[in-house]
């Protein structure tokens, strides 16, 4: 019940902010705190409509056996149905937090580890997620630096999210969740 009034809570606020700032707020996608999450969460995402879950590289980790980092993306299947996860890199995560506060050294940290995942597979395309801390207060000048030098870098192709929802989790994405729910293929 705590669970379902939590989520009642959250699309109540995505209405509220929709009207705040006169646009749309994606209300189809689950995004826990701190992007943790366990198989309570994503059977309560899964039961309450939702068909995807973005969540942190400790709740949903790669085969330890890769060599390089895989694309973010798994399908989770829960007893309320299936659930694309999308899965955010822990390193690009925090060096896009770090972008906030480091103007300059960040964008170049962020660089870095983009093109050290490029050059783990350079001929192979992955889809990558990097999600910024709930309450990230970034300077706006830091955040329009990295954009600028992302759309200038030939090996990095921005892409909405929805690019990462439609892809195909890749096989063999053996991880389990956190707390047992386990991933599929689609």
């Amino acid at each position: 019940a705590e669970g379902v009034a939590l989520l009642v809570a959250a699309e109540d606020a995505a209405a509220g902010t929709a009207a705040l700032l006169g646009s749309p707020v994606r209300d189809d996608v689950a995004w826990p705190a701190r992007g943790r999450a366990d198989e309570r969460t994503a059977e309560l995402v899964a039961g309450d409509g939702e068909d995807a879950l973005v969540v942190d590289g400790a709740s949903l980790p790669a085969d330890a056996d890769l060599t390089y980092t895989p694309t973010g993306r798994a399908t989770l299947t829960t007893g309320s149905g299936e659930l694309a996860a999308l899965v955010a890199d822990d390193e690009l995560s925090a060096a896009l937090e770090d972008t906030g506060a480091q103007g300059v050294a960040g964008v170049q940290r962020f660089l870095a580890e983009a093109a050290t995942i490029t050059l783990e597979r350079p001929y192979d395309t992955r889809g990558l997620l990097a999600v910024a801390p709930r309450g990230w207060n970034p300077e706006p000048s830091a955040v329009a630096a990295l954009l600028a030098a992302l759309e200038d870098t030939p090996w990095v192709q921005l892409q909405p999210l929805s690019a990462l929802r439609a892809t195909a989790a890749p096989d063999g994405a053996g991880a389990q969740l956190a707390g047992g729910a386990s991933p599929g293929t689609s």
